[in-house]
């Protein structure tokens, strides 16, 4: 039974709950009541998207499977978009944002974001304070960033006897405790050169140092630090983090570097020869962590399913939301309600619940252009029911 296709960028806004229909029902001039059951006809819902951008594959991608479920009768296993969730590695994106704020109700809510950054420049890796290791050809807006700006930047090692790279400098504590660094690296359609994130960590009388080297093309790594991982981000990127651990033994500077060729191979040993480009953006560093842990997920998408207090609501942006700061907003649907408000630092959980329906297509329509202000900009409806096997 083919799956009916849930993406980014193609997903509801707005969904009914399942529900069954009505029996059929009527009264006689006597007054005495008509009944008869329907039999198990299964659960129906509606939906309604957004104006849709058909330039996008994963947009193509839904208008053909509706065409198609219309034109051949297609039972489709479909989630329900209250219900949907992304599949990817368990061990690489999971994250609990934390709500920041009690009493809170409406269709917003303060929760806790990603990483307090202390890099000053995560988006212009082109620009100062970054430097360059030997003389690397850096192209900004080289690429669509996953806020979707033009703003990702190409670092290219066109070097075939040293390795060249971006590096970012900072002042660390003389300590013993972990730093973060994490940055987006654009997914490609060969592996090619392996990019890295490389950390380093001097100035004492033992310095240390360490790489995380992935895959563009698959996610896979390997990794030299104390941690590490690979996020699946979307269709265009991974979001790649690691942790160096200090050792109290005079280290006051750490470098953050982006290698865009590593090596070929994935290994976590520099290949000089080299040679091949990578777009960075965003780049993530927190100091002085006690307990390194997987970073909170650092993106939450149009049509995300989160969960507050048990109760399933969805995001309701626009466009994506990639959380950069130490604190974020959501937009929410249903709203919190007065009586469901959840406590300061309550998990908001994402992507909890994977449950699908067997139904088919059986309705679809188009809205025409609405008060936006007002109400959502619909673009399509479709309107589904279940199947019962």
């Amino acid at each position: 039974m083919p799956v009916f296709p849930r993406a980014a960028k193609a997903m509801p806004l707005l969904a009914t709950p399942p529900r069954f229909p009505e029996a059929f029902k009527s009264w006689g001039q006597s007054g005495k009541g008509q009944m008869r059951s329907t039999g198990i006809l299964g659960r129906e819902w509606e939906e309604t998207y957004p104006i849709l951008d058909t330039s996008l594959p994963a947009v193509r991608a839904l208008l053909t499977s509706i065409n198609k479920g219309l034109r051949e009768g297609t039972v489709w296993q479909v989630k329900h978009p209250y219900w949907n969730t992304r599949l990817g590695d368990a061990t690489g994106s999971p994250g609990t944002p934390l709500v920041n704020g009690s009493a809170q109700t409406g269709a917003s809510l303060n929760i806790d974001g990603f990483w307090a950054n202390s890099c000053s420049a995560p988006i212009n890796i082109d620009q100062a304070p970054w430097t360059s290791v030997f003389t690397p050809i850096v192209t900004p807006a080289a690429a669509i960033a996953p806020d979707g700006t033009l703003t990702a930047v190409r670092i290219q090692d066109d070097n075939a006897t040293n390795e060249e790279s971006r590096n970012f400098a900072l002042t660390v504590t003389n300590n013993s405790q972990t730093h973060l660094a994490g940055v987006y690296v654009r997914k490609r359609a060969v592996s090619g050169a392996y990019p890295a994130l490389y950390m380093q960590l001097t100035g004492g009388t033992i310095g240390t140092s360490g790489v995380v080297v992935v895959n563009p093309l698959t996610g896979t790594y390997n990794f030299s630090t104390n941690f590490a991982g690979v996020i699946d981000v979307d269709e265009n990127w991974w979001f790649v983090w690691a942790g160096l651990t200090n050792n109290s033994t005079g280290n006051t500077t750490m470098n953050v570097q982006l290698r865009p060729a590593f090596n070929n191979t994935g290994s976590t040993t520099a290949v000089v020869s080299t040679q091949g480009s990578t777009e960075f953006w965003g780049v993530r560093i927190q100091l002085n962590v006690n307990t390194p842990t997987l970073p909170v997920k650092p993106w939450l998408r149009t049509g995300d399913l989160v969960q507050i207090n048990g109760l399933p609501v969805v995001l309701d942006q626009t466009a994506d939301l990639v959380l950069l700061g130490a604190s974020a907003v959501l937009s929410v649907h249903p709203p919190v309600f007065v009586g469901q408000s959840p406590l300061d630092n309550t998990a908001v959980v994402v992507d909890p619940a994977n449950i699908y329906f067997n139904a088919v297509l059986v309705e679809v329509g188009d809205f025409p252009p609405m008060d936006s202000t007002r109400y959502i900009d619909a673009g399509l409806t479709l309107k589904w029911r279940e199947q019962p096997l």
